[in-house]
């Protein structure tokens, strides 16, 4: 399997083969705890270090009261096909602690921080050495990562393994990113490689992942307990409608944005109906305010 230009000119690797010869041996037989989110990522990376015989002792999967369960099921789903113990693990207060009165563009970073830090603590518990995640190259992790090489003078095949972020990495505790030199076209292909199908909730996310439905409040957003939850109802509302006609739909909160991928006004109108129907109630639908695949739909006068 060989890999992008992209891949084999801005992260020096060229296959599939050479990956795993790297992955190999740098891990060796440290043992590894695999933040498993359910999706195709992730998935993915914890597919390849079963085949390389890694030492992978347990997977976690975290959980608050706004993210999808279908997540939930495919995270056991795919930890029971490789005979990986699964832990799942509730962050849902200490997200309402850390973002509650914060804006919505820091609730994904803060999110992602708790998740580390509480994947420390279980690595530490368990005397395990290493964090494995599914990070790939799109990520902004990626960034501090090229920082760390450039610092210590360190080649490409240093990328997978790294103790970065430092804030977050305990001493002796390091993280694993199988993907992260490689983008969404080289996942994919290593993706089928291991016949990997992971069940989509629909978001329509341009980043061609999904995440919760947090994700969709408004960067200047003041975020509090109820937006969490107009964020998850309007979402699970969105995405189940389209769902069942073939489209896939995210709905920004407080503003009630609507983005279907593909971009019709049909599955717009689809959307802002059942929204309506749902104790949302939408009037016209105006121009674009975030990006071209994005129509706002103003709240009625009268309201």
């Amino acid at each position: 399997m060989i890999f992008s230009e992209f891949t084999q000119n801005k992260r020096k690797l060229k296959d599939f083969p050479e990956l795993k010869h790297n992955i190999k041996k740098f891990v060796k037989d440290k043992k590894i705890i695999m933040m498993l989110s359910g999706g195709n990522d992730s998935a993915t990376a914890v597919s390849l270090l079963k085949e390389l015989d890694l030492n992978v002792e347990l997977c976690v999967h975290f959980y608050h009261d706004w993210s999808w369960k279908l997540h939930k099921e495919e995270a056991s789903k795919i930890a029971e096909s490789l005979n990986i113990p699964l832990k799942f693990h509730y962050i849902g207060d200490e997200i309402k602690r850390r973002v509650i009165n914060s804006k919505g563009k820091n609730v994904c970073r803060i999110c992602k921080d708790i998740m580390k830090a509480e994947c420390l603590k279980i690595a530490k518990e368990n005397n395990i050495e290493v964090i494995a995640t599914g990070d790939t190259a799109t990520e902004r992790i990626s960034g501090p990562i090229m920082e760390y090489l450039n610092k210590y003078g360190l080649s490409f095949d240093n990328m997978e393994l790294a103790p970065v972020p430092g804030r977050i990495a305990g001493e002796g505790v390091l993280f694993l990113r199988p993907l992260i030199r490689i983008r969404y076209e080289d996942v994919d292909k290593v993706s089928k490689y291991y016949d990997i199908s992971m069940k989509r909730v629909g978001e329509a996310n341009y980043k061609l992942r999904e995440g919760c439905p947090v994700q969709y409040i408004n960067p200047d957003a003041i975020v509090t307990g109820k937006l969490l939850n107009d964020a998850y109802c309007v979402n699970k509302i969105a995405t189940d409608i389209a769902r069942s006609h073939g489209f896939k739909a995210s709905v920004f909160a407080p503003s009630l944005s609507i983005a279907t991928i593909p971009q019709k006004e049909e599955y717009m109108n689809l959307v802002k109906d059942e929204l309506g129907k749902n104790g949302y109630p939408i009037g016209e639908i105006a121009e674009f305010p975030y990006h071209t695949n994005t129509l706002k739909l103003v709240p009625n006068k009268e309201e």
